[in-house]
């Protein structure tokens, strides 16, 4: 092997194990995409690691929806403009309870079982997060999700991701923001809480 040809080789090699560190970067970093989108949509700011991108945007009378994707995560955000404090507060309440009530105990579907109800373990139960600053109220849940990112599972079995759910309301700007974050299960147990933590 010349010199040249030796050359190109090695080159070769280093271009292939910077694109590797490259690609770990991005998926160890903070996302400045997420962060900046939800400063102008909602201004608010959240820290989630890896490389995402927008994949969907929808514009209707005072709401903007968008939709984020990196190999493993999904995001899906949702924020109300020009809200006053008593409809935000309404919305708050009534996306809280559609959450709760998903895990509240049911009457059993089949009669002849040992138990009349159906019950969540509570290790699958939502833990809420709520934090309140001087001009934004934030109110969380870390939940569990299916394959189609549909909370109120209650079996291991059909559980596939971990999620962050919240709503973050900037009561100066009057915005209401809504965020479901989704990871798969297998990622560390305290991923949700970090990003629930982050919002500001």
């Amino acid at each position: 092997m010349n010199k040249t040809v030796r050359l190109i080789f090695y080159a070769l090699i280093l271009s292939g194990y910077l694109n590797i560190c490259n690609a770990q970067i991005k998926d160890t970093t903070y996302s400045k995409l997420i962060d900046s989108s939800l400063t102008a949509m909602g201004k608010i700011s959240l820290k989630i690691k890896g490389n995402f991108k927008l994949t969907k945007q929808q514009d209707a009378a005072g709401t903007r929806k968008v939709e984020f994707k990196s190999t493993t995560d999904y995001i899906v955000a949702k924020t109300w403009y020009n809200i006053e404090d008593s409809m935000a507060g309404k919305i708050i309440d009534d996306k809280k309870f559609l959450i709760e009530n998903l895990y509240k105990t049911q009457p059993s579907p089949y009669p002849d079982v040992v138990s009349n109800e159906v019950d969540c373990p509570e290790r699958l139960k939502p833990v809420r997060f709520d934090t309140l600053y001087p001009n934004l109220r934030i109110f969380a849940f870390r939940l569990y999700a299916n394959d189609r990112y549909i909370y109120g599972e209650c079996t291991d079995d059909v559980i596939v991701y971990k999620s962050a759910y919240i709503l973050a309301y900037n009561i100066h700007e009057k915005m209401l923001t809504e965020i479901r974050y989704f990871t798969p299960k297998l990622k560390p147990v305290n991923v949700p809480e970090k990003v629930m933590r982050s919002v500001k």
